[in-house]
């Protein structure tokens, strides 16, 4: 009320003013008494401007003791001042006011006493005052309960916060907040009452808080607590307890024990069956159709809000797919309490059918936009699809040209009409290489690649390679893919390689060449190719003790083959997938009437399945088998042979580690092969770096001996995937489950290139 005697001592002064004035003038003065000026006194940090602003009152307008009062009071909601006065004195036939103000102190510093749990820059996080800010008690207040609650959150349940302003100057201070932090508590029990419906375990699984289990969880957060009440309620009415009622959950405090226990009430009410399902407003789809495609209409199952939502969303998403994007589903619900029934009408607006009308691209400064345009699989003047839309982000992302791809729509020139809007933001996709490894065969080897992804922005891949490795190991490659050529959908790729490698008694040379063409096929996602392959083969500097297999194929060779593929891939991105399927199917057939020295047909299957998991986890199933034979009283070549182990087939044993091997242990290959991978993988940081558990099996049989599936070698392992500019790199350690003499327990493998 400070402000208030101001006011009235200024009244006081204005009378007796107005009273000083001769009789003649008194009158007047009574009628009408102007304001000639207006002083602002004693501000030092706020603006005489600022305060101005906020003054009714003006020069040359007539006195109001209420506009006075309303300023004094406005100077002080601005929290800055102490205190305000309002001085008056006469002035060329009128008043001057002079509005005196007292600044508060201003912050010069804020500290945080008496944490020892926490340390004090994360609670200064949750201090909203700013060091050179005004010293406002009620904003200190409120900054001292948020660090409370903040304690609280952490599970300190009786902490204390004390906020203390102490001077330091007439015009600074410094906030200090005394904290004592108290006992450490958790969420000893959670005790469901009233439940019959659901089991307490069901419900508590619901909940964000949870009960303490060894040295995690239990912390109790009264903010998710009372949001645990909103997801209890989403519970029950997922399963037809429509008449849910939850109470306040009653927080127990036991000081002695430093713990806390949770009571929660409910009233379930009882649960409603699915009744009558009826449809309106459709044309697009029979009301049979609609019907039979949802989720709650099967087996008159129990009520679920939640399923209801997700069957409109995806009945949203077929109409969508017909071009009607603005199409309006309002389910209505009636209650019959009496046969505890939910009655559903669906009441659909289809509206109409859009149409594309043209495809706008941006982002693309290297990459032309013939390259993007031809993944879009919608063009202009098709109806609109959003399926084939999702698709065509998914074509574009797995170029692997861009780092960041937006497929939107937005309004085009006419009301049935959109726009598709292709935004992209791209990647540098040429890299050279230049490293060195060390191979516990081979030895140290030197590596070196210039490759570019997207030549000259038309798409195309170009790579150029060499190894050199200090016991022999040489390996050039020179390879070209054009996806589109000719800008039709037919894809080539061409190669010329030439290799040494050294293995166990024996070095084996490469030379050649291969084209392939292939082309998407009638069904969706199918895509069929041939290629051609050339090659000469050598076996030379052959061990005295090498394996008579071995010893036999002495010498030069030449395969001259085909190779016919089907390959099927739905996988939601090619560099990392969580959802869908890679399958391919392929026959080689090389030598007779194609020439060469070297007979057999090879056939493999190979089948990745993803899939995902609870959080953010992703399991992956691999599988291959194949098959290999000589015709023509031919041998089957060495370099043909089946051999398993190593980073891309079976971890936890070396290259070719898994296999038959002759009595001195040197592989020998076999005819038939059948591996599986089982992984579990989860994210480490973002989406560059993962972890993987897994589980491989697999093994390789000579052309005597069947597939047997008892004798699969096995291993478990761990593993990181990294994604770089280069390409995916792969780190794992595998562990040989059934080690025989002479194998290692664990084997750690390293490589770059694409996953399974």
């Amino acid at each position: 009320m400070r402000h208030n005697l101001r006011i009235l001592g200024f009244v006081s002064l204005y009378f007796i003013f107005l009273f000083s004035l001769p009789p003649w003038s008194r009158v007047q003065a009574q009628e009408k008494v102007l304001v000639k000026q207006i002083d602002i006194r004693g501000n030092r940090k706020i603006e005489e401007a600022t305060i101005r602003f906020k003054l009714k009152t003006r020069v040359g307008e007539e006195f109001s003791v209420e506009k006075v009062r309303e300023d004094v009071k406005t100077l002080y909601k601005m929290g800055v001042f102490e205190d305000v006065q309002v001085e008056a004195e006469g002035f060329e036939g009128g008043l001057k006011l002079s509005f005196v103000v007292v600044e508060k102190p201003t912050i010069r510093e804020i500290k945080v006493e008496g944490n020892r749990a926490i340390k004090a820059d994360k609670i200064k996080e949750k201090i909203d005052l700013v060091v050179g800010g005004f010293v406002d008690p009620t904003a200190i207040s409120r900054a001292a309960e948020k660090v409370r609650l903040f304690y609280e959150e952490e599970g300190y349940y009786l902490a204390q916060v004390e906020p203390v302003t102490e001077p330091i100057s007439e015009r600074e201070a410094r906030v200090l907040f005394k904290i004592s932090e108290g006992d450490f508590f958790r969420v000893e029990k959670i005790r469901i009452v009233g439940n019959k419906g659901l089991t307490g375990r069901q419900i508590k699984k619901a909940m964000q808080t949870g009960e303490r289990f060894l040295f995690w969880f239990g912390i109790l957060k009264r903010a998710e607590l009372k949001a645990d009440v909103d997801r209890i309620k989403a519970l029950y009415l997922d399963h037809g307890y429509l008449d849910i009622r939850v109470e306040e959950p009653r927080v127990e405090v036991d000081r002695q024990r430093r713990r806390t226990s949770i009571q929660v009430k409910v009233d379930e009410g009882p649960q409603y069956q699915v009744g009558a399902l009826r449809v309106t407003g459709n044309k697009v789809f029979t009301e049979e159709d609609i019907l039979s495609s949802l989720k709650l209409a099967k087996e008159k199952r129990v009520f679920s809000r939640e399923t209801l939502q997700k069957d409109i969303l995806d009945l949203t998403d077929r109409y969508a797919e017909k071009g009607y994007v603005d199409v309006d589903i309002v389910p209505l619900t009636a209650m019959d309490t009496a046969r505890r029934m939910v009655d559903i009408t669906l009441e659909i607006t289809e509206g109409r059918p859009f149409t594309v009308e043209r495809v706008e691209i941006s982002g693309n400064v290297r990459t032309r936009d013939k390259v993007v345009r031809r993944e879009i699989k919608l063009a202009e003047g098709d109806t609109y699809n959003s399926k084939l839309l999702r698709k065509s982000r998914q074509s574009i992302n797995n170029l692997g040209f861009f780092d960041e791809v937006k497929v939107d729509t937005k309004k085009g020139t006419a009301p049935d009409k959109l726009v598709v809007d292709v935004e992209v933001k791209e990647r540098p996709t040429g890299s050279f290489t230049l490293g060195a490894g060390y191979s516990s065969v081979e030895g140290p080897v030197l590596a070196s690649s210039l490759s570019q992804a997207n030549l000259m922005g038309y798409g195309q891949r170009v790579s150029l390679s060499a190894e050199l490795g200090t016991k022999g190991r040489q390996r050039y490659s020179l390879s070209f893919f054009d996806p589109h050529i000719m800008d039709t959908d037919t894809s080539l790729g061409t190669s010329l390689f030439r290799t040494e490698r050294v293995y166990d008694r024996y070095k084996e040379g490469r030379t050649g060449g291969s084209l392939e063409l292939g082309r998407p096929l009638f069904w969706e996602d199918l895509v069929g190719s041939l290629g051609y392959r050339y090659e000469r083969l050598r076996i030379f500097d052959v061990a005295l003790d090498a394996p008579s297999i071995i010893r036999q194929q002495e010498g030069g060779s030449t395969t001259s083959s085909l190779t016919g593929t089907l390959m099927r891939d739905t996988r939601d991105s090619r560099f990392d997938p969580s959802e869908g399927s890679r399958q391919s199917l392929s026959t080689e057939y090389a030598g007779g009437i194609l020439g060469g020295t070297n007979y057999f047909t090879r056939y493999i299957a190979d089948s990745s399945w993803y899939r995902p998991l609870f959080w953010k986890f992703v399991g992956l199933f691999h599988g291959n088998i194949g098959y290999v034979s000589a015709f023509g009283d031919r041998s089957l070549p060495l370099g043909e042979r089946f051999f398993l182990g190593g980073p891309t087939t079976v971890r936890g044993f070396k290259y070719r580690g898994v296999g038959p091997v002759d009595p001195a242990g040197v592989p020998t290959g076999g005819n038939k092969r059948l591996y599986f991978n089982l992984e579990l993988i989860f994210p480490l940081y973002e989406k560059t770096i993962k972890g993987s558990l897994f589980f491989d099996a697999g093994n390789v049989w000579e052309e005597a001996k069947s597939y047997d599936l008892g004798s699969l070698r096995t291993a478990v392992g761990v593993g990181v995937r990294i994604v770089t500019p280069v390409g995916p790199m792969r780190l794992d350690w595998g562990f040989n489950l059934v080690p025989k003499p002479g194998e290692k327990s664990s084997v750690l493998t390293f490589s770059v290139g694409t996953f399974f």
